[in-house]
């Protein structure tokens, strides 16, 4: 009874150490499922820090066809469209770009002034767009697609990490 015991205890602490491994070290980890914090969003001739003061930080949950998430100061919902560079539909993990289309947004809070607004409208402005997508330990950078020389990109940090 003491080895089979140990040895399934073992057993489960080797997975979950892989499993912390897979998720939280990996460039291929899954982004679906995930709550990801907006916290850079890179525009030609704006900061790009999302204020860390801000009464609600702007997040996005990506599924297999659909986002939801909350700019700061409205809550949001998309279609999304996973894709390799050939523009073959892929599943998310396979995935190197990402079409978010039928974007809506609810609603602005009261009290949405100043750079939470700024961070508001510049999320609602890009996300109706194609992004190819930079897997790294904990992040994605998610960059507009396009001939744009300094393109506009997102930077989001995992809140599982």
């Amino acid at each position: 009874m003491f080895p089979r015991f140990f040895a399934r205890r073992a057993m489960g602490a080797v997975v979950t150490l892989c499993g912390v491994t897979l998720v939280g070290c990996s460039s291929d980890a899954p982004i679906e499922d995930v709550t990801w914090q907006i916290t850079n969003i890179y525009q030609q001739g704006y900061p790009s820090d999302v204020p860390d003061d801000v009464a609600v930080a702007p997040r996005i949950i990506f599924g297999y066809t659909s986002v939801v998430g909350d700019t700061g100061c409205a809550p949001f919902h998309a279609h999304i469209e996973y894709t390799t560079d050939d523009g073959t539909k892929v599943e998310p993990l396979s995935a190197t770009k990402a079409r978010f289309s039928d974007v809506r947004v609810d609603d602005v809070r009261q009290g949405c002034i100043g750079r939470e607004a700024f961070v508001h409208d510049s999320l609602v402005s890009l996300l109706p767009h194609e992004f190819s997508i930079d897997r790294q330990p904990g992040k994605l950078l998610l960059t507009q697609t396009g001939p744009v020389v300094d393109a506009p990109a997102l930077l989001l940090i995992s809140e599982q990490s």
